[in-house]
C-alpha cells in the first residue's frame, strides 16, 4: 500500500495537541492513499494543487486550472475535500472527548468548570433572575461547526 498524503498536512505547526495533530496527519495520509487507489489521478492532482494555491486573485484560478471548467471533475474534487473536512471534524470531536476525560480525571468528583451548570450557578450567585437567564438562553445561537 502506497501511503501518500492527500495534502501533506502538518497539523503540529498550528499549536494543536499532539494527539489531534497525529490524527489529522493520519487522516490526510489514509484519505490520500484511498483516493490515489480509487480516484482518477487528475482529480487527486487538482485537489493537491488547489491546496497549494496562493494567488490573491481567485478569478485567475480557472485560467491556470482549465479542468475546473468540467463539473464532473469539480464534483469529485469537492467530494474529496468534503470527506477530508468531515473526517477532521470527527478527529476534533474525538479530541474534545479526550480533553474532557482528562479534565474530569484531574478534577475527580469536583463540579466541572466551563459547563452550562457552572454558568447558571455563576449567574444565580450574581443575582440574575430566572427570567434574565431565560432571556440570555433565548438569544443563544448554537451551531455545529
Amino acid at each position: 500500500m502506497n501511503n501518500t498524503p492527500l495534502l501533506s498536512l502538518t497539523a503540529n505547526q498550528f499549536a494543536l495537541s499532539k494527539p489531534l495533530s497525529d490524527d489529522i496527519e493520519f487522516i490526510d495520509t489514509l484519505l490520500g492513499t484511498v483516493l490515489s487507489q480509487q480516484e482518477d489521478v487528475e482529480v487527486v492532482a487538482i485537489a493537491r494543487a488547489l491546496y497549494k494555491e496562493s494567488d490573491e486573485d481567485p478569478r485567475r484560478l480557472m485560467e491556470r486550472m482549465p479542468r475546473l471548467h468540467d463539473p464532473r471533475i469539480v464534483v469529485r474534487v469537492l467530494r474529496a475535500y468534503t470527506l477530508l473536512f468531515q473526517l477532521i471534524n470527527t478527529a476534533e470531536q474525538k479530541e474534545i472527548v479526550r480533553v474532557n476525560r482528562e479534565r474530569q480525571a484531574r478534577a475527580g468528583d469536583a463540579p466541572r468548570t466551563e459547563s452550562i451548570a457552572e454558568a447558571i450557578q455563576t449567574l444565580r450567585c450574581s443575582g440574575a433572575s430566572a427570567e434574565h437567564m431565560q432571556a440570555v438562553i433565548d438569544r443563544l445561537d448554537v451551531c455545529p461547526t
